[in-house]
């Protein structure tokens, strides 16, 4: 049975791999077995009640293997049954050679000269070169990378994609984004565990959400909205609305913060609120109040700027959380609306 002994050398080769990224240098020293009494391919060999039908090809099988000099094969002095089949150390080429399969070194060698010359693509992206040496470090020393890839093509895949959500600098939606850059409406989304893992582990901010992550590079998951109460009135397609005389909170979609003109600013501050319950039971007479949803986009950002440029003598405030993640949304709000906040003020 070819296919039998293929299965074994397979699985001999597979648990060698694994353990010679933390052998490394000393893996020729070492055992790699196979027990046959707790194996499932030896199922019919060890626990089957009709296991007298399989037994004599199962053991001619690997006889052949050790003839081959691939194996070496012990048996139970009591009732000599197969116990364990161990790789044969010394002619592991000849084992990779057998089942076709690429050494380890090989494909380590080739997965090395792939991700440096990534590097060379991405080397001004801070986030894509910190993950790459990274990277590089771990195949060097033998170490897994299937935390942030399985194959050499989805790390590919996935750095086109960081690369891509780095370059987005118009606001769009993450289907149409997806759809434009590969073809595929759900294919960031099928791998944003990964794409969040990188961001976090070599970037400058954690996310707490992909749509905190997405949001910050200009990319939204629906249409999301802005909410503003108290102090302002504006102009929408030649509507006035006076915030003041509606007496209510007022939405703003993605379109009509683009299309927004500003005719008066009735307050003397501005107060952006991170949380959305915090919203609606926040009170201060004297300030417009805005909710911005989390991680803010250019058109939520535009909101802030157009109100700053009509009365560029507001005194800005942000109440966030006191959190890593609040931080990051205020320090992220000052960099790109250019507008420095008075002071943070905590949640409750």
């Amino acid at each position: 049975m070819a296919d039998f002994q293929t299965k074994i050398i397979n699985k001999l080769l597979t648990l060698y791999e694994n353990r010679k990224q933390s052998w490394q240098s000393d893996a020729k020293n070492r055992v790699v077995r196979l027990i046959v009494e707790k194996d499932p391919l030896f199922k019919n060999y060890a626990h089957s009640s009709q296991a007298y039908l399989f037994r004599d090809d199962i053991e001619k099988d690997i006889a052949s293997l050790e003839e081959k000099k691939l194996v070496f094969a012990s048996k139970d002095k009591y009732t000599g049954l197969l116990k364990n089949i161990d790789l044969n150390l010394e002619n592991i080429d000849k084992a990779y050679a057998f089942v076709k399969r690429t050494p380890l070194n090989d494909v380590l060698e080739n997965e090395k000269h792939v991700v440096e010359d990534l590097l060379k693509i991405h080397k001004e992206s801070a986030v894509l070169n910190a993950f790459l040496k990274c990277i590089l470090n771990l195949i060097i020393n033998h170490k897994s990378r299937d935390k942030y890839y399985k194959s050499l093509s989805d790390l590919s895949l996935i750095v086109q994609i960081i690369d891509s959500i780095d370059k987005q600098d118009e606001d769009i939606f993450l289907r149409v984004f997806s759809k434009k850059k590969f073809n595929d409406s759900k294919m960031v989304e099928k791998r944003e565990a990964k794409i969040m893992q990188i961001y976090n582990d070599f970037g400058e901010k954690t996310y707490e959400s992909f749509s905190d992550l997405l949001e910050d590079h200009n990319i939204v998951k629906n249409k999301g909205n802005a909410i503003a109460k108290q102090g302002l009135l504006f102009r929408i397609n030649d509507q006035i609305i006076d915030l003041d005389l509606l007496g209510e909170e007022f939405y703003f979609s993605m379109n009509m913060l683009l299309k927004l003109q500003i005719e008066a600013v009735r307050k003397d501050k501005v107060i952006t609120v991170e949380n959305l319950t915090t919203f609606y039971s926040f009170e201060d007479k004297d300030a417009v109040i805005l909710y911005l949803g989390g991680f803010h986009n250019s058109a939520k950002r535009e909101l802030i700027k157009k109100i700053h440029d009509f009365k560029p003598d507001l005194t800005f405030y942000h109440s966030g959380d006191i959190d890593c993640g609040g931080f990051e949304i205020l320090l992220d709000l000052r960099k790109k609306t250019g507008i420095k906040n008075k002071k943070i003020r905590k949640n409750t």
